[in-house]
C-alpha cells in the first residue's frame, strides 16, 4: 500500500511524547507507562480488547475506544478483558455524546446480545445479571435520544 499514511493514536491526538514524562518510580510501580508507550504507536485497527479496556479504565482516548469497541462487539457482544461482557458495560457508561452517532449499530448489537445471552457460557450468574442490567439501561439511554 504505497503512499498510504499510517495514522497512529499519537497522530490522531497530536501527542508529542517524551519518555522522560514518566518517572522511574512510575515505571517500577505501574504498568501504565509501558502500555501507554505501546498504545500511542498503534493504529485504531491494531487496538486489542485489552487496549480498549485500559482506555476506558484510564479515561484516555475514549472516543477512539468506543469506535474500536463497536467492531469487537459486532463480532462478540460478550467480549471482555476481565469480566464477561465488560466491554459492553464500559461502552454503555460513556457520555451519550460519544455514542449517539452509533445509535443504530449499538441497538443492533444489543438486539444480537439479547438473542445470544441465554446460550452464552457465563462465568457466573452474577455476570449475566450485571450484563443484562447494563444492556437494558444502555438500550433505554439510546432510545431516549429520540425524546
Amino acid at each position: 500500500m504505497a503512499g498510504k499514511t499510517r495514522l497512529e493514536i499519537k497522530d490522531i491526538y497530536n501527542i508529542r511524547y517524551d519518555p522522560a514524562s514518566f518517572s522511574e518510580y512510575d515505571r517500577q510501580t505501574s504498568p501504565m507507562p509501558e502500555w501507554y508507550e505501546k498504545v500511542i504507536y498503534k493504529t485504531i485497527e491494531e487496538l486489542t480488547v485489552f487496549d480498549i479496556w485500559r482506555m476506558f479504565m484510564q479515561e484516555r482516548f475514549v472516543d477512539t475506544a468506543v469506535k474500536r469497541a463497536i467492531v469487537y462487539l459486532k463480532e462478540d457482544p460478550f467480549c471482555s478483558e476481565i469480566i464477561d461482557g465488560d466491554i459492553m458495560k464500559l461502552v454503555s457508561e460513556v457520555d451519550i455524546e460519544l455514542v449517539k452517532d452509533f445509535k443504530e449499530e449499538l441497538l443492533g448489537i444489543i438486539a444480537n446480545a439479547r438473542k445470544l445471552k441465554d446460550e452464552y457460557d457465563w462465568m457466573t450468574e452474577d455476570d449475566e445479571i450485571r450484563y443484562t442490567a447494563a444492556i437494558d439501561k444502555f438500550e433505554k439511554k439510546l432510545l431516549d435520544l429520540n425524546n
